[in-house]
């Protein structure tokens, strides 16, 4: 792309389509491996073991952030540890993890609707219609 030219002109080729079904492959996956490791330890032993493993590979390219470093990680264990959390004691007591699954989905459309309410973001046809279809 060149300098100035309009991102709009650029579509979503074969290889973009195939990177992305790759990435909701390896989410179902993702979420059924889950399953499996909170059916096979404890809920809370499950998420500690997987951060655990997300620190240990991210830690050499953590730079603390002068005044953000604190932030940074509260946002980091309340959308990393706790979401886990939570999302684990919700797979160990389902019997039905299809139901899970979709329900979890439902954070796109909220996160849109709090994006409005919140931080007064647009909503445009466009934005509806792709929440919709996802």
């Amino acid at each position: 792309m060149a300098d100035g030219e309009p991102m709009a002109n650029h579509r979503f080729g074969p290889g973009g389509m195939a990177l992305a079904l790759l990435v909701n492959i390896m989410f179902a996956l993702n979420v059924i491996a889950m399953k499996v490791v909170v059916d096979a330890t404890a809920p809370l032993l499950s998420v500690a073991l997987r951060m655990g493993t997300v620190f240990l590979i991210c830690a050499p390219a953590l730079r603390p952030l002068p005044g953000r470093t604190g932030w940074l990680m509260l946002y980091g264990f309340l959308n990393g540890g706790l979401f886990l959390l939570l999302l684990n004691l919700a797979l160990f007591m389902a019997t039905n993890v299809g139901t899970l699954a979709i329900a979890g989905q439902l954070s796109v459309p909220f996160s849109l609707l709090l994006g409005a309410l919140l931080l007064g973001e647009r909503l445009n046809r466009r934005k509806i219609v792709g929440v919709l279809l996802a």
